[in-house]
């Protein structure tokens, strides 16, 4: 008789590190970390005085909760600033 071993699959980890959990989010390690310091995450479990881990059910639900972006955002003052003027030169520029 021969036994074949079937791969076991380990369940997704409840605590994700930093890196983990920026990729939940779907952004950078460092942009987490801002994220972080900014209070927009949930925070950290803190299983030593350096090692802080996420819950994978509250990452998931504060990303579901974040806010949503309604209508696109307005062009900044000094961007719409600079197309103005570059439209006005084209337009003093003699036709060739």
């Amino acid at each position: 008789m021969e036994y074949t071993k079937t791969p076991r699959t380990a369940p997704p980890p409840a605590l994700l590190t930093p890196a983990q959990a920026a990729e939940v989010w779907g952004v950078s390690e460092r942009t987490f970390h801002k994220l972080r310091v900014a209070g927009r995450t949930p925070q950290p479990v803190e299983l030593g005085p350096r090692l802080l881990r996420w819950p994978r059910a509250e990452l998931e639900a504060a990303a579901a909760n974040l806010p949503r972006r309604s209508e696109p955002a307005a062009m900044p003052e000094r961007l719409a600033a600079g197309k103005v003027a570059a439209r006005a030169r084209r337009a003093a520029e003699p036709v060739a």
